[in-house]
């Protein structure tokens, strides 16, 4: 498969380098093929939408074939969408790419208009950064703290946005974690044991 293909090369890649911060990934993930580089496209928060109202925007009824059968979604192994085609998702239980069933995105069924897809605006996923853990922004300060990471990149880590609010009592928990963490002597090891 491609992707393995792909993991394989950009672990191999990243064996060579230091990772300390997500936006090096791009880096190691364009370097990791030197004929015909991987093309990097980062993103960020904003780049993903909330498609769930698109279903009920577009009346999405993806549970029976065009000729009536019902689709079992788990038995599915190929799945074709084409731009000639663009109300219809076209799906195959198998690996014969004449064998293709089509489903319609809008039913022709519907009574009155039907609702035009430029007229749909589609909604952010997220309004900020994702929050991570306070026992994950611990553990990520104690490797700040402890040298792991370099002093370029506290600031990055430091700023992380927190998910659940932290109680005093578990505050205090944690930072007695972080003093009394210590790390493997074995220089090729970044193990950290609490």
């Amino acid at each position: 498969m491609e992707a393995d293909s792909i993991h394989s090369s950009v672990e191999r890649a990243k064996k060579s380098t230091k990772v300390y911060h997500p936006s090096q990934w791009d880096t190691v993930v364009s370097m990791a093929r030197k004929r015909n580089p991987y093309i990097v496209i980062p993103v960020n928060y904003r780049d993903f939408y909330d498609l769930k109202g698109l279903k009920t925007d577009l009346n999405i009824n993806l549970k029976r074939t065009v000729s009536g059968e019902t689709i079992n979604w788990l038995k599915v192994k190929w799945i074709r969408v084409t731009k000639e085609n663009p109300g219809s998702v076209f799906f195959n239980n198998g690996f014969d790419p004449e064998n293709f069933m089509e489903a319609k995105f809008q039913s022709s069924s519907l009574r009155g208009r039907k609702k035009k897809t430029g007229n749909i605006k589609l909604s952010p996923l997220y309004e900020s950064k994702l929050q991570i853990s306070a026992a994950k922004k611990a553990d990520l300060l104690s490797l700040c703290k402890s040298g792991v990471i370099p002093t370029t990149y506290h600031s990055y880590y430091e700023s992380l946005p927190v998910g659940k609010l932290v109680t005093p009592c578990q505050s205090q928990t944690l930072q007695k974690k972080i003093s009394m963490t210590t790390f493997n002597s074995n220089p090729k090891s970044n193990a950290v044991h609490l």
